[in-house]
């Protein structure tokens, strides 16, 4: 399996680019600055990911995976860490607490 990475899309700026909910809740769309730029295929370069592998990206990398069109599933787990202290975590952030639970509180 390969992920597909921007190389250029972390950097020391704050990004200007964010994924965000859709309006109909239905799923995620790039907004701001250039974000046509980020759903340009060719723009993507592939990393290997032998099963079993641990990938870390760090939050500002933009990545992408192709559909999963074997009979098997492909098992993800995902971790995201931010500070908490006063932040306000937007309603259109594409990931939001659900009836199945809400974020954890670590410190």
């Amino acid at each position: 399996m390969h992920i597909l990475f921007l190389k250029w899309s972390i950097s020391s700026d704050p990004p200007t680019i964010f994924m965000n909910r859709n309006k109909e809740n239905t799923g995620c769309d790039f907004v701001g600055a250039k974000s046509k730029i980020y759903e340009a295929e060719d723009k993507y370069v592939p990393v290997e990911a032998k099963q079993g592998s641990l990938v870390l990206i760090h939050g500002n990398v933009v990545h992408r995976s192709h559909a999963n069109t074997s009979d098997g599933s492909r098992n993800a787990y995902t971790f995201h860490a931010y500070e908490g202290h006063n932040a306000d975590w937007g309603k259109t952030n594409w990931n939001q607490p659900t009836d199945r639970g809400t974020f954890v509180q670590l410190y």
